[in-house]
């Protein structure tokens, strides 16, 4: 009997195979209960519940806006009580301008809009002119500061790395090679 331990080891395989399959399929099952919402998953139903409450009272917002248009309040009513004209309105053709539902306004209003956006636009621009500008000089700037102290084998660097420990002495000939301190405390500022 001496090949009983592989029958027992390919039983064994063939055990977690089916085990394997078995959990395969109820997965699967559970799945499809899942989709077509016969079972509800762990917190499922409060979720649904809490989506159904905010689309109700989005509904309703929206309902009021639309409701309040119909009317034909809206601008007009909030200007009547800030004040703004308010002697005018009382008598004479204002009056007469609200009562068609306002439309006289609601033109000047826009106009006005469009003139402040034309503003803003022409504001934004200036403003990302100047920060190009800008850009363009710091680029400048360092490119001349790096020609200007050329020179000396990875000189820079390490000069750059004392000043940032706090020492601003120059360092020895050896690591400075032909370029003066002044290019360490420059590049030590680029970096």
């Amino acid at each position: 009997m001496w090949h009983e331990g592989s029958v027992g080891k390919r039983a064994r395989r063939w055990q977690k195979k089916m085990e394997v399959r078995k959990r395969r399929r109820i997965r699967k099952g559970k799945r499809k209960k899942i989709k077509s919402g016969e079972v509800k998953l762990w917190g499922q139903e409060k979720r649904e519940g809490e989506e159904k409450e905010k689309e109700e009272e989005e509904k309703k917002g929206k309902e009021q806006v639309e409701n309040k248009k119909k009317e034909g309040d809206g601008i007009f009513e909030k200007r009547k009580r800030t004040g703004k004209g308010g002697g005018e309105r009382e008598g004479g053709e204002r009056k007469g301008v609200l009562d068609r539902g306002g439309e006289q306004e609601v033109e000047e209003e826009k106009q006005e809009m469009k003139k402040r956006r034309r503003r803003w636009r022409t504001r934004r621009r200036g403003k990302r002119e100047k920060e190009e500008k800008k850009e363009e000089e710091v680029e400048e700037e360092k490119k001349r500061r790096v020609i200007e102290g050329g020179g000396g084998e990875g000189g820079g660097r390490k000069g750059g790395a004392e000043v940032r420990e706090g020492k601003k002495e120059e360092t020895s000939g050896a690591v400075n090679s032909g370029s003066s301190g002044v290019f360490f405390y420059a590049n030590y500022n680029l970096q």
